[in-house]
């Protein structure tokens, strides 16, 4: 019964991850980018406050370290997000989600430099397997969008 809860989380997972990039696109057809990452936050803000309300964890951030979350709020999720959907008006949802892909290095670069945070070696193999992966489905997907004509000397 557990095996069959973790596929069945892992499968919810998937499909909603899978589908945000695909969700983002349909969006900035009928809206601007600014707009729709902004009713993304606007409709998950008051699910989070239930959900920390309901496990009784505290909303305000330590008054030391509110500086760090303004920053990580404008640089990780503000910022990026309207990047992100702005980038969706002129590429695929394929193509952004595996250039998304990439930010988990990037979390751990500025997470080593700004917090002083050490590097372990099982992220940098999950880092790894996850590149390695992205090499072999951008691979497989060369081979059907580009055709290389030979040389004739």
């Amino acid at each position: 019964l557990a095996g069959l809860v973790t596929s069945v989380m892992f499968l919810i997972v998937c499909l909603s991850w899978g589908t945000t990039w695909l969700g983002i696109k349909i969006a900035v057809e009928s809206v601007p980018p600014l707009t729709s990452a902004g009713l993304r936050f606007l409709i998950a803000f008051p699910l989070f406050l239930c959900f920390a309300m309901v496990r009784r964890e505290p909303i305000l951030f330590p008054r030391e370290s509110r500086w760090f979350f303004v920053f990580v709020t404008l640089s990780y999720f503000s910022v990026p997000y309207y990047l992100l959907n702005y980038g969706e008006m002129h590429v695929s949802s394929g193509l952004t989600a595996l250039l998304f892909s990439c930010m988990p290095v990037f979390i751990l670069i500025f997470s080593a430099i700004l917090l002083r945070e050490k590097i372990q070696g099982r992220q940098m193999l999950g880092i790894a397997v996850g590149f390695a992966s992205l090499f072999m489905i951008i691979r497989s997907l060369s081979c059907y969008m580009i055709t290389i004509k030979p040389l004739y000397v």
